[in-house]
Parts: structure tokens; sequence; C-alpha cells
């Protein structure tokens, strides 16, 4: 009897001539032409970023705590190179100036580089730092 079961199974999965034929023919489709060589499609065409042009100018800035932070951020924001001077944040003060400054940076793909222990230049990503010494600038 499993067999019997086993088989009416098989036999209404399997492919069957069940007298019914299909509407759909291949040769209803033979003369559609897809592809339309003489038609191109819209192409938006590559423009070249712009460039950063000259700096016409660098900012300094001597912020004494974190709150001075928007005195840096903005105009870096804008473009401009800014040169942070610590010297006058206390110690504490300085690591979160810089760890700011950071952020600033890497958000907008720019660069930190150390010119001493308490002087460092903010440079957007279209502004490259070249130095004329052997030794290499740090970046952070």
């Amino acid at each position: 009897m499993a067999k019997n079961a086993f088989q009416r199974l098989v036999n209404k999965a399997s492919i069957a001539e069940d007298g019914y034929e299909d509407e759909y023919y291949e040769d209803d489709f033979a003369d559609v032409d897809y592809f339309d060589d003489e038609q191109e499609a819209d192409v938006t065409p590559i423009r070249p970023v712009a460039s950063g042009g000259d700096i016409a100018r660098i900012i300094t800035v001597w912020p004494k705590s974190i709150d001075g932070g928007q005195e840096f951020a903005d105009p870096y924001r804008k473009g401009i190179p800014v040169i942070l001077n610590m010297t006058a944040a206390p110690d504490q003060e300085r690591r979160r100036i810089l760890d700011f400054a950071m952020g600033v940076c890497y958000g907008l793909r720019g660069k930190v580089n150390k010119i001493s222990n308490d002087v460092f230049l903010m440079t957007p990503h279209q502004v490259t730092v070249e130095t004329s010494h052997s030794e290499e600038s740090s970046a952070f």
C-alpha cells in the first residue's frame, strides 16, 4: 500500500500530458529586438572635483579649554587650515582639545600634523603639507 501511495505522489508531481497546451511559444517573440543599437542611454558625465586652489589664509588659535573648540572647528569646516597653539591650555585640556581636533579632521577627511609638542596644524583634505627637512612630520 505504501508503494501504491508513493506511485500516486510521483504521478501527480511528474510532468504529464494533461491535455493542455502552453499558450506561450518562443516563436511569438522572435521578431522583438530587445537591444536597439541606434538608441544610446543617457550618461552623466564625470566632472572633476574642484581644486582647493591656493590657500589665501591660515588661522592661528590659542584655545585654553575645550569650550573654545568651535573657534577652530568652524573655520576648518570651511576649508581653512588652522594652527592650534595649545601653550596656554592646561595639560588635561590639551588632550581634550587635541581629541576634538582629531575628530573634526577625521570627519572631514583632513589631517592633524604635529609641529611641536604644543603646536598642531589641522589641514583640510585638499591641502598637502610638504616638509623640506629630512625628518618626516608626524601626522596623526
